[in-house]
């Protein structure tokens, strides 16, 4: 298994924390949305923003403590950062504390491309990097994980 940017975070500063809040920065062009989200800000109890975004590689993602920047790019569009309330996987997470972190490994792209959290009331939440998007969700998709040959590699439970 290849050691891509996902392995230089360290989760466990996040287990056993509350997620209080999921932020995400969309790239705006015209007033409206496009496409999936460019950095997720993931807040938790007394560790504060964790970023996520997708790594140089195309494959993995990318963490690191401290918040992601809105910006202005004048024709081209900004970079905006909303709440994902609408978001009901996400909500319904929101208040929880983290007790399972697992790491998602395709085996077709030789890199982990993916983080999935399990909470107290037995929620989960999966973010990965599909195509060089983030994508959020409560589980892996059963055609992605089929066509990624996802493997979950526990990192603390």
């Amino acid at each position: 298994m290849m050691s891509g940017e996902i392995l230089k975070f360290e989760f466990f500063r996040f287990y056993g924390k509350t997620l209080q809040l999921i932020l995400a920065i969309y790239h705006m062009v015209g007033g409206k949305c496009d496409g999936q989200p460019q950095v997720l800000e993931l807040v938790f109890d007394s560790i504060g923003v964790v970023s996520v975004k997708c790594a140089k590689d195309g494959a993995s993602l990318s963490f690191e403590l401290g918040d992601a920047s809105e910006c202005d790019l004048g024709v081209y569009g900004k970079f905006k950062r909303y709440v994902l309330e609408d978001n009901t996987v996400v909500s319904a997470m929101v208040g929880e504390k983290v007790v399972e972190i697992s790491q998602v490994y395709s085996e077709v792209q030789g890199e982990y491309i993916g983080i999935l959290m399990g909470f107290e009331s037995g929620g989960r939440l999966v973010i990965m990097n599909l195509g060089d998007d983030i994508f959020v969700s409560g589980e892996v998709a059963p055609q992605v994980a089929e066509s990624e040959g996802v493997v979950f590699v526990k990192v603390v439970s």
